[in-house]
């Protein structure tokens, strides 16, 4: 809950990818990292879009560390399941 403009009491927004907060509680479980928790895969092909049209050198490298830690929770998804 938190407290509006006008002092009364107003229930809590809606995350709008409710699911994006349950798969944080997924990974952890899996033993998986993700340091970029506010990039999802909607938001990653945004950035590739920002980079591409504009020459956005900052969407490039948020892109580009958001793929590594795809890259090295692979690797310890692979350790983990076999």
């Amino acid at each position: 809950m938190f407290i509006s403009l006008n002092s009364s009491p107003q229930p809590e927004p809606k995350h709008p990818y409710p699911h994006q907060n349950q798969e944080h509680l997924h990974w952890a479980k899996l033993g998986l990292v993700r340091i970029l928790t506010e990039v999802n895969g909607y938001e990653a092909v945004k950035l590739w879009w920002r980079y591409a049209g504009y020459l956005d050198l900052d969407a490039l490298a948020t892109l580009l560390e958001y793929n590594k830690e795809d890259v090295l929770n692979l690797k310890i998804l692979k350790e983990r399941l076999l």
